[in-house]
């Protein structure tokens, strides 16, 4: 899991991670057993295999939903990114 916090400007970032450390749980770790029922069979899945797993009776497991966007993503950016070069291409070359 990866969390993410945006700190205000003026903050130092050591000291709010080591306010973290101190004052929460964040550096303790928990231990889980993913087991899951594969085929009839009884199994420890790994994280990966999990959300792979998990949504079986859906169209797309969460990964896939993932990679899925994340491509969707990319190729609008290049499209916009393309179109701003010509539009810059344009207003240049005219008087």
């Amino acid at each position: 899991m990866r969390v993410v916090f945006e700190l205000k400007r003026g903050e130092e970032p050591e000291v709010v991670l080591n306010n973290l450390f101190k004052y929460t749980q964040l550096q303790q770790g928990s231990g889980i057993i993913m087991l899951a029922i594969v085929n009839g069979q009884p199994r420890e899945l790994g994280l990966i295999e999990y959300l792979k797993l998990s949504s079986t009776t859906a169209s797309m497991s969460c990964v896939g939903a993932r990679s899925t966007l994340l491509r969707r993503r990319a190729s609008a950016s290049t499209s916009c990114s393309a179109s701003r070069r010509r539009c810059c291409a344009l207003t240049k070359s005219s008087p």
